[in-house]
């Protein structure tokens, strides 16, 4: 998998969206193959749950891009995978 991500990201020119999919997500920051992070924060406590995070072996640097409100309850977080 990791070798076609690295081929779509040299052949297309834009965005490559991935919704919704905290293992993929985790796996492509692990490889380096993720530019941005978009988070939705929902206000519900929810317990012991897979994070996003967990498992990554190295430092992953974000630097904020933007942040804003979705109808008054959500948080909106847009990061960048910074280059150390």
């Amino acid at each position: 998998m990791i070798d076609e991500v690295k081929r779509l990201k040299e052949e297309i020119s834009g965005d490559i969206i991935v919704p919704a999919s905290h293992t993929l997500a985790r796996t492509l920051i692990e490889h380096d193959l993720l530019d941005e992070v978009r988070i939705v924060v929902f206000p519900v406590v929810l317990g012991e749950r897979a994070r996003l995070f967990d498992g990554i072996t190295a430092d992953k640097p974000l630097r904020l891009l933007d942040s804003s409100i979705i109808g008054g309850a959500l948080v909106h977080l847009h990061y960048e995978l910074s280059s150390r």
